[in-house]
């Protein structure tokens, strides 16, 4: 790569990076992350005037599982577009450019967590179609005595690996969920980290066998369990560190709309497919 290319990377990467900084009221440590461990020039798509960038989204790739069918899709993150474009067709033209080079790229379909309610509409005409959902319950103690031989620990970066392969194995349980790819799993992680939250894993006989992540407000985004013996003596550990009667526990059921996908290959999965189902979506870099 010449030095004049690499200087137009940086150049694309510093403007995408201060029209996020201008749209969003993310944490300076964040953005910086995000741009540091997770920005692709390859997955950052842009729409340009007088060279320069008014318009940007990030791809991160996922892949959707639904039944044995295992097909790749595209998680659409950061979309922005500079105030003084705004009302301008910039996000259209933006839209109509990622669909396009993703369909190029075989990916099967695109998904996104609009970050308003009013947002649901707006991608709505451009053929998304909310699917995810999201409720919460409560998890109360029940008395339950905590099996001796599970060890609850926060999840080390040396377990990293090993988790990602646990939370694999748990997701494809599921009949239908989007899964994320290891590259994503390890960022997600350090993200936790960056944030504060929690990320616990129960061990038994140094073998993971559960999972919960919990965010700063010690809300449990995500618990999985190799039984239910595993996941209460997981919630009971949780109530007692944080001496508390009670956890608010995030699933992703039906009840507030959540996420959003567009099919870009019909052939792969039927719009009217998802209409029966009820997908699995969660642990995205919103929360």
């Amino acid at each position: 790569m010449s030095n004049r290319h690499k200087l137009k990377m940086k150049n694309r990467k510093e403007q995408t990076k201060k029209l996020w900084i201008n749209s969003f009221d993310d944490a300076p440590e964040f953005v910086d992350f995000f741009f540091d461990k997770i920005y692709s020039e390859q997955y950052n798509i842009t729409i340009e005037v007088d060279n320069q960038i008014v318009s940007a989204l990030q791809v991160i790739p996922f892949v959707l599982k639904t039944g044995a069918k295992i097909l790749p899709v595209a998680y659409l993150y950061g979309i922005c577009t500079d105030k003084n474009f705004r009302n301008q067709g910039m996000m259209k033209q933006l839209m109509n450019k990622t669909h396009k080079l993703l369909m190029d790229r075989d990916y099967a379909a695109t998904i996104l967590i609009p970050a308003e309610e009013y947002l649901f509409d707006i991608y709505g005409k451009s053929g998304y179609k909310t699917v995810f959902y999201k409720s919460y319950i409560e998890l109360k103690s029940n008395n339950f005595s905590q099996n001796t031989e599970i060890k609850m620990v926060e999840l080390p970066q040396h377990l990293q690996a090993e988790a990602f392969v646990f939370l694999k194995s748990q997701y494809l349980k599921k009949e239908t969920t989007v899964l994320p790819v290891e590259d994503y799993f390890h960022w997600l992680c350090d993200s936790f980290y960056l944030d504060k939250k929690k990320i616990f894993i129960a061990l038994q006989k140094k073998k993971i066998v559960g999972m919960m992540f919990l965010s700063e407000n010690n809300v449990v985004l995500e618990l999985l369990a190799q039984s239910n013996q595993i996941e209460l003596s997981m919630v009971e550990f949780v109530l007692q560190l944080y001496d508390t009667k009670s956890l608010t526990c995030k699933k992703a059921e039906k009840k507030t709309p959540y996420g959003m996908i567009k099919i870009l290959k019909t052939t792969a999965i039927n719009d009217n497919f998802f209409d029966s189902q009820n997908p699995h979506l969660n642990l995205m870099l919103d929360e």
